[in-house]
């Protein structure tokens, strides 16, 4: 007879969830999102996370597998990995070493502007030398704005209009422009 339909339709579920997670740490370690990124993750995990509820619910007389019940929280170990800003380290920290190089070396041609280039696993869309040895390195939109990394090597940088900055460490920091 064969397996039942449902049962059949688990593995596509399962390889769906794990590309929208993996979507979203690409997507999102950049340090922003576009508006068309932001609402395909958004509506992309609210579904994912409604079908593994109503497929959680009416199996609840079946024991799932392991690998699927992980798969199931996928989405909420994405909305995790969002709100603790995790998946910027996870390019941030390999690239440290090629920011720093790169840094260096704008300061010391100091250009104002530089074009897009690759540095580490980020794209550097734009590089700009700022007052007192800051150098920002635009990576990503935010929304309708841009974000990106920060270098400012005595102290927090000077906020331009309503930026926004985090520390992430030794004189690096992310930053988003705001309006």
């Amino acid at each position: 007879m064969g397996e039942p339909r449902a049962s059949r339709r688990l593995p596509i579920l399962n390889r769906t969830t794990m590309l929208w997670l993996t979507a979203l740490i690409v997507l999102t370690s950049a340090g922003g999102l576009s508006v068309p990124e932001l609402l395909g993750l958004f509506y992309g995990g609210a579904g994912l996370l409604l079908v593994w509820l109503v497929l959680i619910v009416s199996a609840r007389r079946q024991c799932l597998p392991v690998q699927l019940r992980a798969t199931a929280a996928a989405p909420l170990l994405g909305a995790g990995l969002l709100a603790t800003d995790s998946t910027l380290l996870v390019r941030f920290l390999p690239s440290r070493a090629a920011l720093d190089e790169s840094v260096a070396q704008v300061r010391r041609k100091a250009p104002a502007r530089q074009e897009s280039r690759r540095v580490g696993l980020f794209t550097a869309r734009e590089t700009e030398v700022l007052p007192a040895g800051v150098v920002r390195i635009i990576t990503a939109e935010n929304m309708f704005d841009d974000a990106g990394l920060v270098f400012a090597p005595s102290g927090a940088p000077p906020v331009l209009g309503e930026d926004v900055y985090v520390r992430i460490g030794a004189g690096w920091w992310r930053w988003r422009r705001s309006w």
